[in-house]
């Protein structure tokens, strides 16, 4: 007998399945997309799909988007040790570290949160 295929476990944060309903059916496709605070990296459509024979709920068909969080600048003293001259990040007076980086942290509420990275107390 011939079956929906069920989602593949995905990071609900990250991917926007919403073009897909609640399953995939037999014989279809959707698109998926990266959700914000997520942005794609790659260009084109990235979908899934459920073969028309399909006899297993498992047998999805898919490869997951390349996408990577996105946030604003970190806010100067949102976050100690950190201090921003001329739009350069340093390291303040009593921590120390070469080199200052900023990543993106994104919550489990899927909230995006800039970090900064390299100085050490």
């Amino acid at each position: 007998k011939n079956i929906p295929c069920r989602f593949p476990p995905y990071d609900i944060c990250m991917f926007d399945l919403s073009n897909c309903g609640s399953e995939v059916a037999q014989g279809t496709s959707c698109e998926i997309k990266c959700k914000p605070p997520y942005m794609a990296i790659e260009e084109g459509k990235v979908m899934l799909s459920c073969d028309a024979e399909n006899t297993d709920p498992d047998g999805v068909v898919w490869a997951e988007p390349v996408c990577q969080a996105g946030c604003a600048a970190p806010i100067p003293g949102n976050q100690d040790g950190y201090l921003l001259q001329e739009g350069t990040w340093f390291c303040d007076t009593g921590w120390i570290g070469s080199f200052v980086t900023s990543r993106c942290y994104v919550t489990p509420t899927c909230a995006s949160i800039p970090l900064l990275e390299g100085c050490i107390e």
